[in-house]
């Protein structure tokens, strides 16, 4: 793998880690609200606090969409 395609990777990867964060942020109003398939109480847990494996499966998420969809990130709305 040539300098480019190694930095076409990274970028990929670099966006992969971006949106997995964006999905388990997502489940944040599921789980506050009781709407989740595991029914243990608790509070949503932060990025930080998961584990690696967790992590994982986000990204294997975000990896999934990256190849089935085009996805572009908004600009965040003026406030």
């Amino acid at each position: 793998m040539n300098v480019a395609e190694q930095m076409i990777e990274r970028m990929h990867e670099v966006c992969v880690e971006h949106l997995a964060k964006h999905l388990h942020e997502a489940g944040r109003e599921a789980v506050e609200k009781g709407a989740v398939v595991n029914k243990t109480p608790g509070r949503f847990l932060e990025w930080s606090e998961i584990t690696e494996e967790a992590r994982e499966g986000r990204r294997i998420q975000a990896r999934y969409l990256f190849e089935h969809f085009e996805i572009t990130e908004r600009e965040k709305p003026k406030e």
